[in-house]
């Protein structure tokens, strides 16, 4: 434990109250923390038919937001660290729903794999080369397993469709609300009709001198260029807000068409699975390693998909996660609608003065 923490601890303790201030910023600490990631990730590729189901299970059971106390806090994250060791000493992971995460944990190969074998956690590659199993065993034990993998991979793959086919709905009903892109789009557009109607119909002499190009011809091609500059800014803006009011629309799309390609990714996995059984019957008639690579076997690594974890992160709190998906797009709209502005300043600035 940090001095720090000991520091708030005993505060906390003598008090008999937490900081929430103290408290949330713990619970940020612990978000970001390399192992929870780790965790999170590698929970969604667990295979229960491991010993490490105690560790999903425990997993589950954390709730980082809902801690109110620092040593609740302290106590989470102690447990994540405890569980982060036991995946990494021991790596139960289904092959099929293998996703890239798993090579945080060093799991590049089948044979990286933890089985169950007669009660007692071995890796793959350690019971394959074990001469003293015999060889009708390691067969059946292996293909058992193979198997197993296949029958918990499809009832996941079942899950994961009937699950975004009820959050379609909800995300298609979503609605995003952004005060400032709202009136940034109002305001370019606002901007760039008042330039033209400007440039047409204003009855002041020097707009009109702008119109019959009495003023110099270098001061025309500023002028002309400043208000090329203000339609393409308000055109880029235009296509920034549209993505942001369609968003919800395009998201529910892309899901209608992730729920026709997992019946494709159940699909596959029937034919990857047999193909495996074949391979490892092969395999095991000698002892020897298994060096089939995951991203061979992984079903789901070939095809694109959000998550539903990913999804749910969106109904619930749909502004914060356009954000954090499109920050860089949203400051460049912003950068975009000041140079409109500026723009338009400067035009005003070039007809008043000169």
């Amino acid at each position: 434990m940090k001095k720090v923490d000991k520091t708030i601890l005993l505060f906390e303790s003598l008090l008999g109250v937490s900081d929430p201030t103290l408290v949330n910023h713990k619970i940020n600490s612990i978000n970001a923390s390399p192992e929870y990631k780790k965790l999170t990730a590698w929970i969604s590729t667990a295979s229960k038919a491991q010993l490490l189901e105690d560790v999903v299970q425990r997993y589950n059971a954390i709730n980082i937001f809902a801690i109110t106390a620092y040593d609740e806090a302290l106590s989470t994250e102690q447990e994540l660290l405890d569980l982060d060791r036991r995946v990494t000493e021991f790596t139960g992971i289904n092959p099929y729903l293998s996703n890239g995460s798993e090579r945080d944990y060093k799991v590049k190969s089948l044979g990286d794999v933890g089985v169950e074998i007669n009660a007692r956690g071995i890796h793959l590659n350690e019971f394959t080369s074990n001469k003293t199993v015999s060889r009708i065993n390691r067969r059946k034990v292996v293909i058992m397993k193979a198997f197993n993998w296949y029958r918990e991979a499809k009832l996941m793959l079942q899950n994961i469709k009937e699950e975004l086919k009820s959050l379609i709905t909800r995300v298609r009903s979503s609605k995003l609300k952004f005060k400032s892109l709202n009136f940034e789009h109002f305001f370019a557009n606002l901007l760039f009709v008042g330039t033209i109607a400007a440039f047409f119909f204003a009855p002041f002499g020097t707009f009109v001198e702008w119109r019959t190009n009495a003023k110099s011809p270098l001061i025309q091609m500023v002028l002309l260029g400043l208000v090329g500059v203000v339609g393409l800014s308000t055109v880029i803006v235009n296509m920034i807000y549209t993505k942001y009011k369609t968003y919800p629309f395009h998201l529910a799309s892309s899901m209608r068409k992730q729920v026709v390609g997992q019946k494709v990714m159940i699909n596959d996995l029937e034919k990857t699975s047999v193909k495996l059984e074949k391979e490892l019957a092969k395999k095991v008639k000698k002892p020897r390693k298994i060096r089939i690579p995951l991203d061979n076997i992984s079903v789901i690594r070939r095809y694109s998909r959000k998550t539903n974890t990913e999804i749910l992160d969106y109904i619930y709190s749909e502004n914060d996660y356009f954000y954090r998906k499109n920050r860089c797009l949203l400051n460049f709209m912003h950068f975009v609608f000041v140079v409109a502005v500026l723009s338009v300043a400067a035009i005003c600035t070039v007809l008043l003065v000169l």
